[in-house]
């Protein structure tokens, strides 16, 4: 991760704007990161590539298999979904949370919509 503020701070080719299809992710480098990019309705979006997934697994049969037998179960079948997901095209993430309707399930992420409005963050999320 690059953590010198003053390269953090400044403004990078990193691909020609022809290369940008609408709709079409293009994996790119900057020194160690690996970023995403996008065209969604003729803005260039910019997306850290990376995700984060912890999982909790229950299960309501088998209680005598074996740990790595219901490990290696759930990763076939992540492993199936996983071009699906992979596939998908980021949205930015509203901070105005007038342009959504939340309900009280929201709790969590209006909080943390909140936190990044208050960093100032606006790198992948709409203003």
């Amino acid at each position: 991760m690059i953590d010198d503020v003053v390269l953090l701070d400044d403004w990078y080719v990193v691909a020609a704007a022809r290369d940008l299809e609408q709709d079409a992710l293009l994996a790119v480098r900057l020194w160690d990161e690996e970023i995403v990019l996008w065209r969604h309705d003729g803005a260039v979006m910019a997306w850290k590539d990376y995700c984060i997934l912890w999982v909790q697994i229950a299960i309501n049969y088998g209680f005598d298999l074996p740990e790595p037998q219901i490990l290696e179960r759930q990763d076939a079948v992540y492993n199936q979904d996983k071009p699906i997901i992979e596939s998908q095209l980021p949205h930015p993430l509203p901070l105005d949370l007038k342009q959504e309707m939340h309900v009280r399930s929201d709790k969590y992420c209006v909080a943390y919509r909140k936190w990044l409005k208050e960093l100032g963050v606006s790198w992948g999320v709409s203003p």
